[in-house]
């Protein structure tokens, strides 16, 4: 039985990875270096321990910021043993000087080390065990160009259809709290997301096993509206009402939110279903997006 089998919804990229995956074992080669892009929620880190399994090795995870400086690198590759995976989430916030030595590690799989105290000191290259290096990161356009290009694998998680939401909530709803039209409301309210899915479904289980309430009440005394849009959602909406458009910068501070989550977090759902658009100006509401907020 395949390792993937837990993993929902996207056949293609498994299938394709299975097959790199059988290829890197018969010619008893690591694994290339994979890059995985996308929003958050969509299943990067999930993949990633997918593809260890798959390979029957161990997986070192760890965070982008914590890497600093090379001594954080060398202690993160220090008990790594051949053929494993380090996955590095967000791994466009690692420290920007660390970048290159990275370069030299996927290529060769060496590190240069100073040996010796300050002043009497010698450059020593230092090989290590032959692993995997997957990335995941939200946004792939801060990435170095050389960095990028040492990954041989690239996959993105991109949306999720309703159809593979409702598959993912049917595996956590083995004990039938919910109904099939109650998941399928679930689902329309997930902004294509698995993780707010899940997220929902848990919220969503409390109040049924709790009230008697409909997933229509549920789903407003949670603060979930049509096509999953929040009161933080509104709140952005409500800004763009009315007006001919506005810049990132006033947005962040009319809604006192900084302008990173305001690029990673809000928009890049309004943009998908077509609410707002960007003009010379900045931000502004569209047609559809007018229309739902009058709702």
């Amino acid at each position: 039985m395949s390792n993937f089998k837990n993993f929902i919804g996207k056949e293609e990229i498994i299938n394709n990875i299975q097959i790199f995956i059988r290829a890197s074992k018969t010619n008893k080669k690591v694994l290339d270096h994979i890059l995985i892009t996308g929003q958050p929620g969509m299943g990067k880190t999930t993949l990633a321990k997918c593809i260890a399994k798959e390979l029957d090795t161990s997986i070192k995870i760890i965070q982008g910021p914590e890497i600093k400086t090379r001594i954080d690198i060398l202690n993160t590759i220090y008990f790594l043993k051949e053929g494993d995976i380090l996955f590095i989430d967000e791994i466009h916030s690692i420290n920007k000087g660390c970048f290159e030595i990275l370069y030299n590690l996927m290529d060769n799989f060496k590190i240069n080390i100073n040996i010796g105290k300050e002043g009497n000191q010698k450059i020593s290259c230092l090989s290590v065990p032959r692993f995997t290096l997957i990335g995941a990161t939200t946004l792939l356009g801060i990435l170095p160009d050389p960095f990028e290009d040492r990954f041989g694998i690239n996959i993105n998680l991109n949306n999720y259809t309703n159809d593979e939401i409702i598959r993912i909530l049917n595996n956590e709803n083995k004990e039938k709290i919910l109904s099939d039209y109650e998941l399928k409301k679930i689902a329309e309210h997930s902004k294509f997301t698995p993780r707010i899915a899940k997220k929902i479904y848990k919220r969503v289980s409390d109040f049924k096993q709790g009230t008697k309430l409909d997933i229509d009440k549920i789903l407003l005394k949670l603060n979930i509206y049509e096509k999953g849009i929040s009161d933080l959602d509104l709140r952005y909406l409500s800004l763009l009402e009315d007006r001919s458009s506005l810049s990132l910068k006033t947005i962040s501070q009319t809604l006192n939110i900084d302008e990173k989550t305001i690029l990673n977090k809000i928009e890049p759902y309004l943009f998908k279903i077509r609410f707002i658009e960007k003009s010379s100006k900045g931000r502004k509401l569209t047609k559809i997006g007018s229309e739902f907020f009058k709702k």
